[in-house]
């Protein structure tokens, strides 16, 4: 099962409905803070997924979901950065 399937499963089994599509945002749907935590919860516990309440908030659609997690995200993109240190030179 592809992730889009597992998280539109998850959302269905949470928002007891079907009657919604990918490119829904969750809170246009039905979805509140509380189903939101919910569906982060459900998630891990039936595909092991690590879906954070903060990825929902900022990525409130599925399409929108996938897309972030299939893509490199943010945190990622960091580490794989070099950060250089500011040099202060000294008097």
């Amino acid at each position: 099962m592809e992730l889009k399937e597992q998280l539109r499963s998850v959302w269905e089994e949470v928002l007891e409905s079907s009657d919604f599509t990918n490119s829904d945002c969750i809170m246009d749907i039905g979805g509140d803070s509380i189903k939101i935590y919910k569906i982060c919860a459900v998630a891990k516990e039936k595909f092991d997924l690590d879906i954070s309440p903060m990825d929902v908030f900022m990525y409130p659609s599925i399409d929108s979901l996938v897309n972030i997690k299939t893509n490199k995200e943010p945190a990622e993109q960091m580490h794989q950065t070099k950060i250089l240190k500011r040099r202060i030179p000294r008097k």
